[in-house]
């Protein structure tokens, strides 16, 4: 399933990192390579959401125990991004070819005698099974296959994900409900930029 988007994303990390990524001191964001993340390896941003990014680099910064970066001074970097080939979990053929790799991986690792790896809570309170690695596993295979030649390969994984607590009493609305981009591929960012409300900050 080919997609062409454009989307802007927002990084949550720390001030030097922003600096120096938006003023190209450094080429791109590093990619992200841990085996439980959302959407694969990648480098992740927060489509047309600020304040959750700056809200997650306020994570990092709280619990360094629990990240692999640091963060001292939290802060956003955007990004502009033109996918020629972005996998759109929003679609059904997209989730339709997901659910195709999911099944041919299983049988593999059934027949290999592996173990497939399971999404797993993060403590006991953990309803969204945050540690994420057979879905990493799956999203990382798709990009395996396309390098073997069976389609064309992701530039960009798209997904939206309910999380959080109800709005208000009795809705489904959740207040941490938000769409993830995992840039495979970052020759899709055409640009970073300090957000307007953080520029101030650089001074």
């Amino acid at each position: 399933m080919s997609v062409q988007v454009s989307m802007v994303g927002y990084h949550g990390c720390d001030l030097k990192i922003a600096r120096d990524v938006a003023s190209g001191v450094v080429a791109h964001l590093k990619p992200s390579k841990n085996k439980y993340d959302w959407l694969g390896h990648g480098i992740y941003f927060w489509e047309d959401d600020c304040a959750r990014a700056h809200d997650w680099a306020k994570i990092v910064r709280d619990h360094p125990a629990r990240f692999h970066n640091s963060v001292k001074f939290p802060f956003v970097v955007g990004a502009l991004i033109e996918s020629k080939n972005c996998l759109d979990l929003t679609q059904t053929e997209s989730r339709e070819m997901l659910r195709k790799v999911y099944e041919e991986t299983a049988w593999a690792y059934k027949t290999l005698g592996w173990p497939l790896p399971e999404n797993k809570p993060t403590d006991t309170d953990d309803a969204y099974l945050r540690r994420r690695e057979l879905d990493c596993l799956i999203c990382n295979t798709v990009n395996q296959l396309a390098r073997e030649g069976l389609h064309s390969p992701f530039d960009v994984i798209r997904a939206p994900f309910l999380e959080g607590d109800s709005l208000y009493e009795g809705s489904a609305f959740m207040d941490k409900t938000h769409t993830q981009i995992c840039v495979c591929d970052p020759s899709c960012i055409k640009g970073y930029f300090i957000p307007a409300e953080f520029r101030d900050q650089l001074r």
